[in-house]
């Protein structure tokens, strides 16, 4: 009725109740890191990679499969360098590795023949497919497991398979890429098995006849080779 009791009667975590002498308030004094009316609030936090230690005594970060986080806020990881191209997902404290590699930093090779695209085959002693081996020698496939189509494009009228990475010439039109013509008039020489950038074949120049197929038949003028 006269507000000269202390309702407060005692604090926490060692905290001193200031009801005597010529600071007297009927506070508690607190001892750090502790705080509130009473002294029972923990004021730390560790986020969601840590939980707070027992008497409040900072944090206890988490780990994760492959690294920790450190930190007063268990806010950073520590990880080892991710390699062969896989990136650090800070969040997770995880490497995100890319196709074909594994382990705790992506030092492990866990390519399979069977992960290999459009019919490659795995290059032996190496974490990569053979994209000009096997059915997919045939189109213009690139990446590690040879599952992009970079085709550089068909000439004369041809069209790309997208499903073979491939062209499909017009008739008279001959190669990877359709750019030598293959009518009989004009001739043409083989020139290696068709592979990627190659067009495996080319003109037979500058024979007169060649010239006129050129004109009257649509095929490649003069010196144009794969």
């Amino acid at each position: 009725m006269f507000c000269d009791q202390c309702v407060i009667k005692s604090c926490m975590n060692q905290g001193k109740l200031r009801v005597e002498g010529p600071d007297a308030d009927c506070k508690c004094e607190c001892q750090p890191p502790w705080k509130g009316d009473t002294c029972n609030k923990c004021p730390t936090q560790c986020g969601p990679n840590g939980v707070v230690k027992a008497g409040c005594a900072g944090c206890s970060c988490k780990s994760s499969k492959t690294g920790k986080f450190i930190g007063n806020k268990c806010e950073k990881c520590s990880h080892a360098k991710c390699l062969n191209g896989g990136t650090l997902d800070e969040t997770a404290c995880e490497c995100k590795c890319t196709p074909g590699y594994g382990g705790p930093a992506c030092g492990q090779c866990i390519l399979s023949p069977k992960m290999c695209k459009n019919g490659a085959t795995l290059k032996k002693g190496k974490c990569e497919c053979n994209c000009l081996a096997g059915k997919a020698g045939a189109g213009d496939w690139t990446g590690q497991l040879c599952e992009k189509c970079t085709h550089r494009g068909c000439k004369n009228g041809g069209n790309i398979n997208k499903e073979t990475c491939s062209c499909e010439c017009v008739p008279v039109w001959r190669g990877r890429y359709c750019a030598a013509c293959g009518h009989p008039l004009c001739g043409i020489l083989a020139v290696g098995a068709p592979s990627l950038g190659n067009n495996g074949f080319k003109d037979k120049r500058p024979e007169k006849v060649c010239a006129w197929a050129a004109d009257q038949l649509g095929c490649p003028g003069p010196g144009t080779a794969a």
